[in-house]
């Protein structure tokens, strides 16, 4: 699984970087493609009113952005085919949800799960960036916990008055 994750993980950065630079080929001509899911870039701005040298310019990462999203859809199915049969995976998807992302584990405990998407939104809030990969360990066969370093040039914590967390601010 760990493998799948890792090409997936692949696939999506490289449908990013596409994006990127779909976009800034754009705003070069004065023009913006409308946000919305990754996966539907190709079609808004072939809807735009762009001209030839950068459809031209563009035309290999157009050409293989249906491949690319293909591969995507087929790792995401794979997966959640295998994550059907893995234990713990089964286990996460059995437990109730308190409220938006907290859950309670089978031992009574709350946990607060954080996922791919939320760990890169955060860390781009935050202007920071990954400084080691995540490390992972399984806590007594309960539970996993991650760790998760990030690097920032200027860090200011603050409290926040309506809870006893800490907050990030830049």
């Amino acid at each position: 699984m760990r493998a799948l994750l890792g090409v997936r993980d692949a696939l999506v950065r490289t449908r990013t970087r596409y994006v990127a630079m779909m976009k800034a080929s754009v705003r070069r001509e004065g023009l913006r493609i409308p946000s919305g899911d990754a996966e539907h870039t190709v079609t808004k701005l072939l809807a735009l009113p762009l001209p030839a040298h950068v459809f031209d310019a563009l035309a290999p990462l157009i050409a293989l952005w249906t491949p690319l999203n293909a591969q995507i859809e087929l790792m995401d199915e794979r997966l959640i085919a295998l994550a059907k049969e893995h234990p713990a995976i089964t286990r996460l998807r059995s437990m109730p949800s308190i409220a938006g992302r907290r859950f309670r584990l089978p031992d009574g405990s709350e946990r607060y799960l954080v996922d791919e998407a939320q760990r890169v939104a955060l860390t781009g809030e935050l202007g920071g960036r990954l400084l080691d990969p995540l490390k992972t360990t399984v806590v007594q066969d309960q539970r996993c916990m991650t760790t998760w370093v990030c690097s920032k040039s200027r860090l200011t914590v603050a409290r926040e008055p309506s809870s006893k967390s800490h907050r990030c601010i830049v």
